[in-house]
């Protein structure tokens, strides 16, 4: 910034396609709130896209386990999808904030700030729900989504082809916006939030 004046950067349309594209050992990401890319080195592109079909299949399992584990949470807890009313009494008894517990004999989770962790007892599976977004529950943020593989017996072969890198998964869902498989939806505040349709 120079004195006297605000600069707003305003990238050309395309450009991130153009950069990933010219990019392929490369991981770009872009932050439009703090304008700014970074570019770090990663798997390339083909070798993502080789596998893009199992990408997909596990982004629609998130999705779809998310929400049956809100749903489980509704019939369970008697906690209002629409509004999250009844979620704050699973949060905090008396006051104090309550330790991760027991949701049935499958999973525990564990509210904190706008995330639910659910962890299956049995298989050691973790999914993070973003809660915020109600009364949709998939959408994936790279860690979550990485912590899914990488925790998920069928996916997690696909974790390892990914090094077990969380630039490597991000990168991969990405691409996977880019290809049309993956959509980016605006969210409230101008944050964008991934999810497999």
């Amino acid at each position: 910034m120079i004195s006297g004046g605000i600069y707003i950067i305003t990238l050309p349309q395309n450009y991130y396609a153009q950069l990933v594209d010219s990019l392929p050992h490369h991981a770009v990401s872009l932050d439009e709130y703090a304008q700014t890319i970074s570019i770090c080195p990663s798997i390339s592109s083909e070798k993502i896209l080789n596998r893009k079909t199992e990408i997909l299949a596990c982004a629609r399992l998130f999705r779809s386990t998310a929400n049956d584990l809100m749903a489980m949470m509704r019939d369970t807890f008697g906690v209002d999808l629409q509004t999250l009313d009844g979620l704050y009494h699973l949060r905090f008894i008396d006051g104090v904030r309550v330790i991760p517990r027991k949701a049935n004999d499958e999973w525990t989770f564990h509210l904190h700030g706008s995330e639910c962790r659910f962890e299956n007892i049995i298989t050691g599976q973790i999914l993070e729900v973003i809660i915020i977004t109600f009364p949709e529950f998939g959408y994936l943020g790279d860690y979550f989504f990485h912590l899914f593989m990488s925790t998920t017996e069928i996916y997690k072969p696909l974790n390892d082809y990914l090094g077990n890198n969380l630039t490597n998964v991000s990168k991969a869902l990405d691409l996977l916006v880019l290809e049309g498989m993956l959509m980016e939806m605006e969210m409230p505040y101008g944050s964008k939030r991934k999810i497999a349709l």
